[in-house]
This record gives C-alpha cells, structure tokens and sequence, in this order.
C-alpha cells in the first residue's frame, strides 16, 4: 500500500459553460449537472435546467456516465458535508456543468474505489484545508489532484468497494420496502377519498388537525432539522443537529412538517417526525408550518394530506409575497377544506397507517445503523488498519 498522488490516476475534467439563454424546460431533453445538484453522496435533480439536443452534438466530451465521480467545485462543503456523488445508470443522461468536476480513474485505481476514496474523512479534510474564498468557499482542478492517499493493490481495492458497497446494498433494499409501505397506505388514503373534493359535507383543516400547536421553548441544546433535512419524497428526516432553542417551529413525534416557502413547497418537502425522544421537543426552521392530527384522524392523516396532489396546489396556489421568496402562510393552511371524513373510513385507515409507519420507523434506524457502521469502517479500510479479508465474514 503505497503512497499516491489523485491526479496520477484520474482522469479530471471540468464542465461546459452551458449558456442559460439556451435552457429549455419541455421534461425530456437531457439534463445539466450544476453544482446545486450535487449533495452529500447523491444527486437532486429538482428543478434540474435542461438542454436541446441539437446543441450538443459537439459535446459528448461533457456527458456522463455510470461510475462517473463528481465533485462540486464552488461552496463544495456545507454543514450536511462534502458534495460528492458517484453517477448512477439513472442519472446517466446528463451533461457536466463549468464549476464541476468529473472523474474517472485510470492507471492503477479502480473506479469503484474511487467513489470511496472521495467519501472518505480525509478527502473532506483535504478540502477543506485548500478551499479558497471567504463569501464562496472553492476548489481548483489542480487542488483536487494533489490529494494524496494510500493506494492499496488493485485487487484489494475492488475488494474494499465490494465490501463497502454491499452496506449500500442492504440500505437500498430497506429504502425500496419503505417506499412500497408508503405507497401502500398512500393508496389506502386515496381510495378512503380523505383529500377528495368536499362537495356537500366539508370542514376546515383546523377542524381535523392542529396547526402550529402551542409547545413550550426546550431548555438549553435541542434537536434541530433544518430545511435542507426535510425529504422529497418519504415521510423520514435525513438528519437532525443539536443547536441552543432560539426561535422557529416547534414539534414532537408524530407532527407532520411541511415547508411552506418556494421552492421548497413545490419540490415537495415534507416529514413525519419520528427522531426525537419521547415528549421531546425539537425545533426547526422558520418555514416550517407543523401540523399535528387530531383523536379522530391521528398522527399520519395530516403527513399523508402534505403528499396529496390537490393539498399541494391548494397550498402552491395560496402562496405570497416577492418573487424567489413566496410562502404559503399557517393560515391559509388552516382554511383548507376536505371532505369530513367518516368515522367508519377512519377506522379501517387508522391500523393500517399506524402499522406501516412503525415499519417504516424501524427500517428508518436500521438504514441509519447501516450508514453509521459503514462510515466508521470505511477509513480503517482505506488505512490498512482492518483488512477486507478480516471483514467479509462479517459482511456474509
């Protein structure tokens, strides 16, 4: 296991400077990969700009594919951590913007191994250390190269990506269960017509669920989900920090959150708290609104409602103020009327719901066990400290 120099073994190329005139927003034509899309070992294509086909014939240099390694070039640490992801087949019809780095491992490195080097604490420690810039943090191609590390045999390395990857593996098969629970109880919700057209008999929101319920401010450091935490899609927060309670929205197990600024609203932000301490109480950004269900609907009825087509274009559809900064307000929220749910509808959704989510709570820990157990091992692996072959048993 040698000592190695990065840009003697990958191949780094920056982006294109895709003009911004020429984007197009028709849903089809390939995607361009900015810095904004690039997180914490994955990739968000929300709101991704897109470009014609017929301009970029001349730029097959620039498209990307699977295994590709990038990294972003401007701001690329945040407090979630490094912006640095590995391309997927489903991610391969794009194109690399300026301000991006995209690389392929060549002589001596194997690509797989790659993805993990640049995972790894100490590639984040490195840039970290070289970043330039106070009011934009950036890095350089040239920066990204002089990274040194330990080069263990090629083997050993495939061997390494195979043994980290299989942690991977088991938290994409949690993470399709947890989607196929959710689709399924969503299904429930829809067939059950809880967010169907009120027609004669509707009610209030604020007649279902509490909005915004009063809590106490918690003493000292508190559990905190800030905005970028707030899924997509599923009901789980990514990650919770711990911060001294100042202002902004206040929850407990079992609210529901839902971002109610652009474009948070509209790219689908939305949670069930489920992180916390029992009678904990966390805090959250200011552009937060919680909903907490009533005894008749319970505490999944109003997270479902966030992820309902006509509740989302209702609350899209009610949103003020300056262009960039709209938001949808509490009580616009609370205005909104459904149809009154029937006490019998309720009670054949409420088991279901309440049984679903507690396996999707549980997979939830087991995933963040599997990432937890895999970051740990994954520098004593890229060191030499732990051996594959010391591993795999384990892994079996």
């Amino acid at each position: 296991m040698g000592d190695s120099m990065l840009g003697d073994h990958v191949d780094i190329l920056t982006g294109h400077p895709f003009k911004s005139a020429e984007f197009v927003d028709d849903g089809v034509s390939p995607r361009l990969l900015r810095g904004d899309n690039v997180v914490q070992r994955s990739l968000r294509w929300d709101g991704a700009k897109r470009y014609p086909v017929s301009l970029l014939e001349s730029l097959d240099e620039y498209r990307l594919q699977a295994g590709d390694v990038v990294v972003a070039m401007d701001r690329p640490w945040i407090e979630a951590g490094l912006k640095v992801s590995a391309i997927r087949e489903a991610d391969e019809d794009a194109y690399l913007v300026q301000r991006v780095a995209r690389l392929r491992a060549t002589t001596g490195l194997d690509q797989g191994f790659l993805k993990w080097l640049l995972y790894s604490p100490n590639f984040t420690a490195h840039v970290l250390a070289v970043q330039t810039g106070s009011t934009v943090p950036h890095i350089s191609q040239q920066q990204i190269s002089e990274f040194r590390f330990l080069r263990p045999a090629i083997e050993e390395q495939r061997r390494i990506a195979k043994a980290l990857g299989s942690f991977d593996d088991l938290i994409d098969t949690n993470r399709d269960l947890i989607a196929s629970m959710e689709a399924i109880v969503t299904a429930e919700f829809d067939r059950l017509g809880f967010d169907a057209s009120p027609g004669g008999s509707s009610v209030r929101l604020a007649d279902l669920v509490d909005v915004n319920p009063r809590l106490p401010k918690p003493v000292g450091d508190a559990a905190y989900v800030d905005m970028a935490a707030l899924p997509t899609r599923g009901s789980r927060i990514e990650r919770v920090a711990r911060r001294t309670a100042v202002g902004g929205a206040r929850f407990q197990n079992g609210d529901a959150l839902l971002a109610r600024l652009t474009p948070c609203l509209e790219n689908g932000k939305a949670a069930l708290v489920d992180v916390l301490e029992e009678d904990e109480v966390g805090i959250g950004s200011t552009e937060f609104i919680v909903l907490r269900g009533g005894d008749a609907v319970g505490p999944e009825w109003p997270y479902l409602l966030t992820r309902s087509g006509r509740f989302r274009e209702y609350a899209i559809r009610h949103m003020n103020g300056s262009s960039g900064r709209q938001r949808c307000s509490a009580e616009s929220i609370a205005k909104y009327e459904v149809k009154e749910p029937s006490a019998a509808a309720l009670a054949r959704f409420r088991p279901l719901a309440a049984e679903m989510f507690a396996a999707i709570s549980s997979l939830s820990d087991e995933i963040a066990d599997l990432k937890q157990a895999r970051d740990e091992l994954l520098p004593l692996l890229l060191s030499g400290r732990v051996r594959v072959r010391d591993f795999e048993g384990m892994v079996a």
